[in-house]
């Protein structure tokens, strides 16, 4: 929300959010290894497997925002956030 309140373009807006998801769960790494041990031989194939869904989807992204106007996508992400803001209460 915060940075919907700085008016910073959609394409920026998008890059440092994906920009903030990728630190946070490169971060989340050494505790998964170590601390919780959820890393290991298995999840990191199952992880190699999911690849092309991945890059699929990151190409239907780049595509598809090009098409989504500013204003509207302002206010689907103002809608998401209302509503998991909400479901979080229950």
């Amino acid at each position: 929300v915060y940075m919907l309140a700085q008016r910073i373009p959609k394409n920026s807006f998008i890059g440092t959010q994906a920009g903030f998801f990728v630190v946070t769960n490169v971060m989340k790494i050494p505790v998964h290894l170590w601390l919780w041990k959820t890393l290991d031989k298995n999840t990191l194939t199952l992880g190699l497997y999911t690849i092309p869904a991945v890059a699929l989807g990151v190409l239907s992204g780049i595509i598809l925002i090009r098409f989504i106007p500013e204003r509207t996508l302002r206010y689907f992400i103002i809608a998401i956030t209302a509503v998991m803001s909400i479901k979080l209460l229950w």
